[in-house]
């Protein structure tokens, strides 16, 4: 059980990030790389707590075998029910503060970013022909950015507006309020929490560059869906020579527009069929199937059968 448990977290936090960062799959349907990625996250933490129950169950028994000295079997009759709670709650505090750890992460990035987000927005003015979330930034640089938080969402340059053809704008506008209804902002933000906790042991360490690519495939095609791809690829180009920007936002140009403007002028662009995204769909749900079998079937024997040490 344990050897099945450990395997799946290495399937989940080594296999899975790094099979998805280097397929082609993965970019041509990036919803479905960031669900299986959401699914391998789920499943590695679900491993970790079927490990967490196990090992605390081993040591909190061997801890009352020795300190009151009985027997193995006397003692699991005695304190069976006991030693299989402390043992949940140590599994479930643990699977907890890793949760508050990546949610504290997401609310400070949020905390350190609302000065420099409220400054951009107070920098800029109102169009209202771009739309009630659009603000316009008077700047030489020509770039595209998405912000978190309340009040306007999108920031434009002016050297952008010249840049860019009223159909460009327009599905440069597109990609940045995908970033805001997908809440895109939060998974990178997430995703590189991830890495940064568990960077050090290897697993999901390219997390937080995958998902900040896939999340502009996936603003790409939202925008390709309604303007065309030809189109937002022209939009990429006329921005793709500018740097990421503001360091709190999501641009236009941020993330390997060179792959993504192939992509969009591919003739087979987005071709995914049904059969492929059937086997993604399947595979995310063993991915957190399997854990959670596995931590049921010990968690029924801890309180029924002696537990070896």
């Amino acid at each position: 059980m344990t050897l099945a448990l450990v395997a799946h977290a290495v399937v989940a936090g080594w296999w899975v990030p790094r099979t998805a960062q280097g397929s082609d799959w993965a970019r041509r349907d990036p919803i479905c790389a960031l669900t299986l990625l959401g699914c391998a996250v789920l499943g590695f933490g679900g491993a970790v707590a079927g490990l967490m129950l196990l090992v605390s169950h081993d040591v909190i028994e061997f801890a009352l075998v020795h300190a009151l000295q009985g027997d193995m079997g006397a003692l699991h009759e005695s304190f069976a029910g006991v030693v299989a709670g402390a043992s949940w709650w140590w599994a479930a505090a643990t699977v907890l503060g890793a949760v508050l750890l990546v949610v504290g992460d997401v609310a400070a990035s949020c905390w350190r970013a609302r000065p420099h987000d409220a400054a951009l927005r107070g920098a800029g003015r109102a169009r209202p022909e771009l739309g009630n979330d659009v603000v316009v930034v008077a700047s030489s640089r020509a770039g595209i950015w998405s912000l978190r938080g309340r009040g306007p969402g999108v920031v434009v340059t002016t050297a952008a507006m010249s840049a860019l053809s009223s159909v460009e704008l327009s599905a440069a506008l597109a990609h940045e309020r995908a970033h805001i209804a997908r809440r895109h902002h939060i998974l990178v933000m997430a995703a590189t929490g991830l890495s940064r906790r568990l960077g050090w042991c290897g697993a999901f360490a390219p997390l937080a560059a995958l998902v900040s690519e896939l999340v502009e495939l996936d603003a790409d095609d939202v925008a390709a869906r309604q303007c065309g791809a030809r189109t937002v690829a022209l939009a990429l180009l006329r921005l793709g020579s500018v740097d990421a920007g503001p360091r709190t936002a999501l641009g236009m140009g941020s993330s390997s527009t060179g792959r993504r403007i192939t992509r969009l002028v591919d003739p087979g662009y987005v071709v995914v069929t049904h059969s492929e995204r059937l086997v993604r769909a399947t595979y995310s749900a063993w991915v957190i199937a399997v854990p959670a079998m596995l931590m049921a079937l010990p968690g029924l024997a801890l309180g029924h059968s002696t537990h070896t040490i």
